[in-house]
């Protein structure tokens, strides 16, 4: 005869029950502690519905279901005014379909140190799919802009960041040999605008251009202004302005302006000579200077309107009595402009004419 099971103080005030299946090896099931009355049980058939408070559901599990721990990482319960459930760093856990409440409570999740893929995320950089999350770069958000490659017109009804090399393409950028960096904003396929400025390729990076396509007309590129291009070299094509808005110069002929709109006005100071280096004083042959013809400082399309003064450097206020004419004015020039004299005194002093051509350069 051997015994199979036994129950008791067994040796100290704790009460255990025990049970054999040789009468060698015993083991405890069940133990109750004599100071604190909590019982401990050795383990439990899968699908025992136990109480929250001893850290169970309330509900019978399916006995092929735990809710215990994953590995090291504890899944319990607990009754306290925060409850939380602790998820595994590694593994996979199943939840339930349908609505949960989780007021007053906490769910710590892993991090996620992987890459996200699948068909939740954006496939492409300008994957438009409803619902999906967006990857760092998608539609140039979070890194480079993107670059269309052939052209911008083909950019659609999708908003993105923009940026493209300093090369040819795509073809029908603002600047060719020029990178840019900007942005397509677009309400529809056939209403969008775009606004691209340089970044590299010159040493002039200072323009802004914009332009739009309304119900499927796509408008050409124009320059915005500000204080890095109102003043540079201005130009045209076929009557359009494409440089900046006001060019201003001088050299050995003068100084001259022009203006986007075609306007162009020379000045220029010019010595005469002497005021009696021709004539004898007379009201047939009056006191005058030599005849000159003086260059503008930049060439007009046609003959400009050309006025002029004359100053006399003489303390005399006779002798600074002057009249000037000119025989025509022409595009790079006016022809034989001289001054004379308009009294009989015979003063020397230096003649000075002051020119000033308006006109226009293209």
């Amino acid at each position: 005869w051997s015994g199979r099971a036994e129950m008791g103080t067994t040796g100290s005030d704790d009460f255990a029950f025990k049970v054999s299946p040789d009468g060698s090896l015993w083991h405890t099931a069940i133990a109750i502690d004599a100071a604190t009355g909590v019982a401990t049980v050795a383990a439990l058939g899968l699908g025992t519905p136990l109480g929250a408070s001893q850290g169970g559901t309330g509900v019978a599990n399916d006995p092929a279901a735990t809710l215990t721990r994953s590995g090291a990482h504890p899944l319990g319960l607990t009754t306290t005014a925060a409850t939380a459930v602790t998820l595994p760093t590694t593994g996979t856990l199943a939840t339930l379909a349908g609505a949960e409440t989780l007021s007053g409570k906490t769910l710590t999740a892993p991090v996620i140190n992987t890459s996200v893929t699948g068909t939740a995320v954006t496939q492409t950089a300008t994957d438009t799919t409803a619902g999906r999350l967006t990857k760092v770069g998608d539609f140039g958000i979070g890194g480079i802009g993107i670059n269309p490659a052939a052209t911008y017109d083909g950019l659609g009804a999708v908003s993105q960041m923009l940026a493209d090399g300093a090369t040819s393409t795509p073809s029908d950028k603002p600047t060719s040999g020029r990178a840019h960096a900007g942005l397509h904003l677009a309400a529809s396929s056939t209403r969008w605008v775009q606004l691209l400025s340089e970044v590299a390729g010159g040493s002039d990076l200072n323009r802004l251009w914009w332009r739009r396509n309304y119900n499927g007309t796509v408008s050409a590129w124009r320059q915005i202004y500000g204080q890095g291009s109102i003043l540079g070299t201005v130009s045209q094509a076929a009557g359009v302005p494409t440089g900046a808005i006001i060019e201003r110069g001088s050299n050995a002929n003068g100084a001259y302006v022009r203006f986007a709109d075609g306007t162009q006005i020379c000045t220029r100071d010019y010595s005469m000579g002497a005021r009696n280096t021709l004539g004898t004083g007379t009201l047939a042959d009056p006191y005058r200077t030599n005849q000159a013809d003086i260059a503008f400082a930049a060439a007009f399309i046609a003959a400009p309107v050309v006025v002029a003064s004359a100053g006399c450097d003489d303390s005399t206020a006779a002798n600074r009595r002057m009249s000037i004419g000119y025989r025509r004015s022409e595009v790079t020039q006016v022809v034989q402009l001289q001054a004379v004299a308009i009294t009989s005194e015979s003063g020397s002093g230096t003649v000075v004419a002051s020119i000033l051509a308006v006109g226009r350069w293209f």
